[in-house]
Parts: C-alpha cells; sequence; structure tokens
C-alpha cells in the first residue's frame, strides 16, 4: 500500500472526482455509496448554500469520517435535534452535552456513524465547533402591514391552535411543567420557525442558569433577526405594543437588553432600550425605567 494510503489526508467537496479515481484505484470503493451527500441536485444546491465541507479518510483502518454541519434546535438529555444545514433534514445527534453549544448554534460534528430508525435519522461523533451564525437559520422573514402613516403590525406567527384548537400554543406550554414546556416550545419552533415567540420563552427558560447564559442569547437575538429581516427602512415606523402580533418582537427587544444588562454590557443594552422606546413610544414595557438604571450603571436586578 502506498504511504498516501496509510497516511490521513483531507479533501475538499471541489475535489471529488481526484477521489474518486483514489477509491476506484485503491479499494474499489464506489465514490456514489460513500458520499451520496456530493451527488445533490441543483435546485437544493440553490435552497442550501454549499459550505465548505472537510472529509478526513483513514484508508488503513478502512474507515471514512466526514464533518457536517447542523443547526441546533433543541438541546436532548444525550445529544441536540438538529437541521442538516446541507439538506435541512431533521437529525438528532447523539453525542456528549458539554454546555458549550446551545440553540440555534451551527455545530461541525466529525461524524463517526449515521443510520435510520422507524423514519428518523441519527448521527453520532464528536462536536469539534459551534457557534451562532444567523444566516444559518433559513427562515423566511415576517411580513407585515402598514396600519396608519407610520405604524406596521406583523402578521400572526403565535402557531394559534398548534396544540389544541382555538389556544395560543406559547401560552399552554408556559402552563407546563419546566421540562414539557421546553419540549413543547422547542417542538412549536422546529414547525413553525416563524413563531418567534416560542424563541423567546425558551430564551427565558434559558437566563437564569449561568450554564445555559449563552442559550438565552441565542434565543432572543435569533428571534430579533427573524423578525428584522425585512422591516421599513422608514426611519419613523413603529411596531405599537398595542397590536398584538407585534408583541413578540418586542418581547425578544427587552429580553436581549436584559441579557446585556445582567452581562454588564450597559452600552448595548440602552441601545436595544431605546430602539424599543422608537418602536413604541407609548412604552407598555416600562423600556424608560431601563434605560434610567442602565445610564446609572445599576447591577442587574429581576425586578426592575
Amino acid at each position: 500500500m502506498s504511504p498516501l494510503a496509510k497516511g490521513e489526508f483531507k479533501i475538499g467537496c471541489y475535489m471529488s472526482f481526484f477521489f474518486h479515481l483514489f477509491c476506484e484505484f485503491e479499494h474499489g470503493y464506489s465514490f456514489e455509496k460513500a458520499f451520496p451527500i456530493l451527488q445533490k441536485k441543483e435546485e437544493e444546491d440553490k435552497r442550501y448554500p454549499l459550505t465548505k465541507i472537510e472529509f478526513k479518510v483513514r484508508i488503513g483502518h478502512e474507515r471514512i469520517l466526514m464533518e457536517k454541519q447542523y443547526i441546533v434546535l433543541k438541546i436532548n438529555d444525550m445529544g441536540y435535534r438538529t437541521r442538516d444545514l446541507r439538506t435541512g433534514k431533521i437529525v438528532s445527534i447523539k453525542s456528549p452535552v458539554d454546555f458549550k453549544t446551545f440553540e440555534l448554534d451551527t455545530i461541525t460534528l466529525e461524524v463517526e456513524k449515521e443510520w435510520e430508525f422507524k423514519k428518523a435519522s441519527y448521527v453520532s461523533g464528536t462536536v469539534i465547533q459551534s457557534e451562532l451564525i444567523l444566516e444559518n437559520l433559513h427562515v423566511p422573514p415576517l411580513e407585515y402591514t402598514k396600519v396608519n402613516i407610520h405604524a406596521y403590525e406583523f402578521k400572526d406567527y403565535t402557531g394559534y391552535g398548534f396544540f389544541s384548537p382555538n389556544s395560543d400554543p406559547v401560552f399552554e406550554a408556559t402552563e407546563m411543567e419546566s421540562k414539557k414546556r421546553y419540549d413543547a416550545l422547542a417542538r412549536l419552533w422546529e414547525k413553525m420557525p416563524q413563531c418567534i415567540d416560542a424563541l423567546v420563552h425558551m430564551g427565558s427558560m434559558n437566563f437564569d442558569s449561568s450554564a445555559t447564559f449563552r442559550g438565552a442569547f441565542n434565543c432572543f437575538r435569533g428571534a430579533i433577526y427573524i423578525a428584522e429581516q425585512r422591516l421599513p427602512l422608514d426611519d419613523e415606523a413603529q411596531f405599537p405594543w398595542s397590536y398584538l402580533n407585534n408583541r413578540p418582537y418586542l418581547r425578544a427587544l427587552l429580553a436581549l437588553s436584559c441579557w446585556y444588562w445582567k452581562n454588564e454590557n450597559f452600552d448595548e443594552a440602552a441601545l436595544i432600550a431605546k430602539k424599543i422606546l422608537h418602536l413604541n413610544p407609548k412604552d407598555n414595557q416600562g423600556a424608560r425605567f431601563l434605560l434610567e438604571a442602565l445610564e446609572k450603571k445599576e447591577v442587574y436586578r429581576p425586578d426592575w
């Protein structure tokens, strides 16, 4: 066997042709069977833009390891429920939870094994990188309508009737005990990713624990990103609290401001508080009191 075959090497997706020749020459591997991910249709490539994916190959051990990327939808006891960044497929990852990976993170996984069971997809491996990349969420922007000269209202993305007829699913979830609440909110957001209120409430569940505090940031920031993808360019635009469908967005802003405050980033927290006052001048949330505390650089307090 050649020295190259005994060692470990990496090739990118765009070197597939050369890898094909190598595998056929050395072992008669079928490239199409080994890497079906590279055989995706052109339409799918447009929907999920190709990210840089590298493959680690150990020919000497007859073992093929891949690095793949996923979006974390939910944290489980034994791993993560995710969406494959490349295909959009829901995949459960079996990997130790280390409190370095949180909801909405893009994770790079060194895949060891992939399998299907009862129509569900699973993968095991090692998480080698985890970071929040908002552009990878691939959630359609929220639509809104103009209700008067400066005021706008978002369309209804509450998921009304999702769990049971004639009910608000987020309100239903808040009535559940902690674990069931988290599972319900995560399921709601997975099925209806434009329901940013589900994300805001998931973030609130992470807010009080130092171990999951960054998870709260991910949820709040992700909700705001989804809402703001196509906001009006008019500097006078407002999203008043009096219109019910605007409240999830305003709640997300207030929650993120409090996150920065608790993290002692007073300047960033104040910028968001001022933004809330601009979007909702009647200030139903009390952002003016928050701003006053921030300008004095007071220590965060839950009862502000």
